[in-house]
């Protein structure tokens, strides 16, 4: 798994393109300034290849393909992690 592209802003929310290698995926983190990272600090992970419900207001939809693996998911969670916080101790 890697990231494939970043986009978005360190002090509001970044979003990440993941390749698995068997598909794309997104993960985003977020902040609610005021707020500083170390008081609350959002992660958004893929659990689902698109999504199966195809509702019209939603870009997931359309092709979905299954569900991520637990070590794909726990992926995204420590990358995210280990980008801010090298340590892995948040």
């Amino acid at each position: 798994m890697k990231i494939v592209r970043e986009w978005g802003r360190d002090d509001l929310a970044k979003v990440y393109v993941v390749d698995t290698g068997r598909g794309l995926v997104e993960m985003v983190e977020s902040l609610q300034p005021p707020l500083r990272r170390e008081e609350k600090w959002v992660l958004i992970v893929s659990t689902l290849y698109g999504c199966p419900v195809r509702c019209l207001m939603c870009d997931a939809g359309g092709e979905y393909k299954g569900k991520l693996s637990a070590d794909e998911i726990l992926w995204q969670i420590e990358t995210l992690v280990r980008r801010r916080f090298p340590s892995g101790y948040v």
